[in-house]
């Protein structure tokens, strides 16, 4: 057996349970090995007095009396004894397990888990799950049990028992290879455990520091291909020949805006003009700014520039109704300044797209905003020398693969409405250099916000009313798009990205399309409501959000598929259900779709929660407008994984590399050893050809850093 060992070849899987498995992506013995844990079950004893009725726990108990085997009717049969801890008795029952009645024998010691029924100072267990107990030897029982995500047919037992097989192979046999991506020395220098010892903690833990250690690892792993591969992407860029681009004036067009720049699209604009003009090698710039900034204005005198100079302009945007808007934003601008624009969008003929086509590749039209479609084969753009992308990690992988070879020799800049740290910028968005606008234009006004609970929920509604009788529109916005229906009973969960516990809701998840049905139907049956959530078709998106953008719908229930989209200046109020479930940055991009026209605006936030830290964010939310000084709070409190949450395939995945353990960190420093680890790496053995960096250059080769 070996790291590619086909997953039929392990004990207890087969050919049945392999066809199962690759449905989770497990195809073979590496694969099963990465497929981590998504919580774990804690199994640590408590005292049976602590237990509280239905609660799923474990506890330490001495049988009682010897097992009483009775039959029922249809040949059922019921095994039942007594346990007890200290004072407290606990009935056990298991049904139609014969084979128990020998295994439980008076005055032994056993560890039960289950779900215990309370009865006075009694205790009934039914069928729990158990495990015998030496005296004095307590610790040796193991108290984390890894929660894998399944599939149908696959339960958690399969995926455990095949796990613990690999394992206690490679520990007894040794002949897995579990070589190291990390060299020793840069795991001795940043205290990274060897992947072996990583992979025994993180799917069997004897303690939370061990699977910490584990988590450690396999974090700092997937972030030490991510950063050495950026490394490497931007030597190769950087040996790349500039175009050549002269000085403009500028004077036109900044003649023909209604407005001045503020103070910050100045200093991004000179940041993109040097580059282009000035630069020794393509321009990869991101470009972001709190919501309502005015990021599309300096990208828009970039792309002057380059017109000027003679290059075609591409701007893309992840979505038809944003492509629409920029196009009426920008068209009218340019063709004053003597360019023509077109938009190239998936719902115009073929006829239409025949004809833009045409007239790009003639070099009549040389600024085109539109979609994916402007990433088609039969697409050609001539002298291409600016590719300008809008909210670039929406887009998915191989979208983003496409893009990067037709901007392979122009310049590249990256919009995003995100207000980003500095110290995240370079790990979400590669080696791109950061331009930030940190200050908003004089007409942008706050959003006064308030945080409220489940006792206002009656003038909330009369609010809801009051904001649609005044002609204006409404966002809604849920944490879930269904109520989860699922009755698995897992117990105790310690979250896969913090061992801490969740912070339960005291009310059920509002779920979008539960509520937007309710508020329909029994709330507000003459205002016209819908919903959207992200697992619905891309036209189908596209044509509710085309009706709340012209003001057919009034209330838009959704998830945070609406966290970035489009100007609607008519919506003046934003609500979010469950806000203890949203991280501040996450919130903070949800306030800014309201406030946009000349009306006031406002924000609520609802939540019934009474944990302290989650009260004190969303106390930051309603005191601080500021997008970059929400997101450093953010930071501090949360880590980097509510940056990378939500934020789809562009965060979590570099080409083909998929972040299974980074998306989750919770630790700056960490990401900071990552990229510096990586940086010695490449200074040391730049075309990493040492023997030591093997597996290194094969996983930056397999996750094709062109993307």
């Amino acid at each position: 057996m070996d790291m590619h060992t086909d997953i039929r070849y392990v004990k207890g899987i087969g050919e049945k349970r392999a066809k199962q498995l690759q449905k989770l992506g497990i195809v073979d013995v590496e694969s099963l090995l990465r497929h981590f844990p998504r919580a774990y079950q804690d199994r640590r004893p408590k005292p049976l007095c602590e237990i509280e009725d239905g609660e799923i726990a474990a506890c330490i108990l001495t049988v009682g009396t010897e097992p009483h085997m009775a039959t029922l009717k249809r040949g059922l049969n019921l095994i039942k004894f007594n346990v007890f801890d200290g004072a407290y008795n606990c009935t056990v029952t298991f049904f139609n397990q014969p084979y128990v009645k020998d295994v439980f024998r008076r005055g032994a010691i056993y560890r039960f888990y289950g779900k215990f029924k309370k009865m006075g100072r009694s205790y009934a267990l039914t069928s729990p799950i158990f495990d015998t107990v030496i005296p004095g030897k307590e610790e040796y029982l193991q108290d984390l049990y890894a929660v894998y995500p399944l599939t149908e047919g696959i339960t958690q037992n399969v995926l455990r028992k095949a796990v613990g097989e690999v394992l206690s192979l490679a520990y007894s046999s040794g002949l897995l290879d579990f070589a190291d991506t990390v060299s020793e020395k840069i795991r001795e220098k940043y205290n990274i455990e060897p992947i072996k010892d990583a992979y025994y903690g993180i799917h069997s833990p004897k303690s939370e520091i061990e699977l910490e250690a584990a988590k450690k690892a396999f974090i700092f792993e997937e972030l030490y291909v991510f950063a050495a591969g950026v490394a490497i992407s931007r030597q190769k860029r950087r040996k790349k020949d500039v175009l050549p681009f002269s000085d403009v004036d500028m004077k036109p067009f900044f003649d023909k805006l209604p407005f001045e720049f503020t103070s910050a699209q100045k200093r991004a604009f000179d940041e993109i003009y040097n580059d282009m003009v000035n630069g020794k090698h393509p321009m990869n710039r991101l470009l972001s700014g709190d919501v309502g900034s005015g990021k599309t204005a300096p990208a828009a005198a970039g792309a002057y520039v380059a017109l000027k100079n003679g290059y075609a302009v591409c701007i893309m945007a992840p979505t038809e109704i944003l492509a629409r808007q920029h196009f009426l934003d920008l068209s009218p601008l340019f063709e004053s300044l003597g360019y023509r624009c077109e938009l190239l969008i998936g719902a115009l003929s073929a006829a239409q797209k025949r004809k833009i086509k045409d007239e790009v590749a003639s070099g009549e039209v040389r600024l085109i905003i539109g979609t994916h479609a402007l990433l088609s084969d039969n697409f050609d753009v001539p002298n291409l020398g600016l590719v300008i992308t809008d909210e670039q990690h929406r887009f998915g992988v191989d979208q983003r693969s496409q893009l990067q070879k037709k901007a392979e020799k122009c310049h590249s800049l990256i919009m995003s409405a995100t207000p980003i740290p500095r110290t995240l910028a370079l790990i979400m968005f590669g080696e791109t250099e950061q331009s930030v606008i940190d200050k908003l234009p004089p007409s942008r006004q706050s959003v006064d916000t308030f945080l409220v609970d489940e006792t206002y929920r009656e003038r909330l509604n009369g609010f809801i009313r009051k904001q649609v009788n005044e002609g204006h529109q409404v966002y809604i916005v849920c944490p879930t798009i269904e109520e989860n229906k699922s009755d698995e009973e897992e117990g105790r969960l310690l979250p896969m990205d913090k061992i801490s516990m969740l912070d339960m809701p005291v009310r059920p998840l509002k779920a979008a399309v539960e509520y937007a049905k309710t508020l329909k139907e029994d709330v507000f049956p003459d205002i016209n409501i819908e919903f959207l959530h992200g697992k619905m078709k891309s036209r189908e998106k596209e044509e509710i959000m085309g009706r709340f953008v012209q003001g057919e719908t009034k209330v838009l229930v959704s998830t945070t598929v609406i966290e970035v989209g489009v100007n609607v200046p008519n919506a003046t109020l934003m609500i979010v259900e469950n806000a203890e479930f949203f991280g501040l940055s996450q919130l903070h991009q949800l306030r800014g779709r309201v406030g946009r026209g000349n009306h006031k605006s406002y924000c609520v936030l609802v939540s019934d929660t009474q944990n302290e830290e989650s009260r004190r964010r969303l106390d930051i939310m309603c005191k601080n407008h500021d997008g970059y000084a929400i997101a450093k709070e953010d930071l501090d409190l949360r880590g980097p994984g509510d940056f990378f949450k939500g934020q789809g395939d562009g965060v979590r995945q570099h080409g083909k590399l998929d972040f299974k353990m980074a998306s989750m960190a919770h630790d700056v420093k960490l990401l900071s050893d990552a990229f510096a680890a990586a940086n010695e790496t490449i200074k040391d053995d730049p075309k990493l050809e040492a023997a030591e960096n093997a597996i290194l250059a094969q996983k930056i080769q397999d996750a094709d850093f062109t993307a």
